[in-house]
């Protein structure tokens, strides 16, 4: 698992890593709109933030309005009290941007059941300060668990927005 930083900031992969798969990426769009998606084992999560492992090709730019989380259950989530944080950290991987940016305290109960879906935007319990923002600063994801931990689940969690096109001055 060797990796190098090269003079621009960018991680070279070395050996095996070097073609890791990786649970997260962006999806294809037309126009300015964006998708990002990541899988998440809810059991790996600690109590502390950290990188999402696995994701560290998925850079969500400066720039990007973010509209909406969505938050789609693969595998029953259990753990009494258990929610979910999600956010960013500023790409130098060691300054923070918001931790709990994106989902603060998302209560498991919201989409406990395989299958279950939900929608975090502005005005629900459990969205972060980010959504409905222009984002300051690029950022990788980050996760952790709040108030307890989960005992068994998967998600697959959808980041949607737009890029904010600069005013046109003549």
């Amino acid at each position: 698992m060797a990796k190098w930083t090269n003079a621009d900031g960018l991680e070279v992969w070395l050996g095996t890593t070097e073609a890791e798969v990786t649970v997260a990426g962006e999806l294809p769009a037309e126009g300015d709109f964006r998708q990002w998606e990541l899988d998440l084992d809810l059991t790996a999560l600690a109590d502390a933030s950290a990188l999402v492992p696995r994701t560290r090709s998925t850079l969500i730019p400066k720039g990007t309005f973010i509209t909406k989380v969505i938050v789609i259950n693969q595998v029953a989530a259990t753990g009494t009290n258990a929610t979910l944080n999600l956010g960013l950290i500023r790409q130098n991987k060691s300054t923070t941007y918001d931790v709990d940016g994106l989902l603060v305290a998302a209560p498991r109960t919201d989409w406990d059941s395989a299958g279950e879906t939900k929608e975090y935007v502005i005005g629900v319990t459990g969205v972060g300060a980010l959504v409905g923002t222009t984002l300051a600063n690029s950022g990788y994801l980050v996760a952790d668990y709040e108030t307890a931990a989960f005992s068994a689940g998967k998600v697959r969690i959808i980041i949607e927005g737009y890029v904010v096109r600069p005013a046109v001055t003549n």
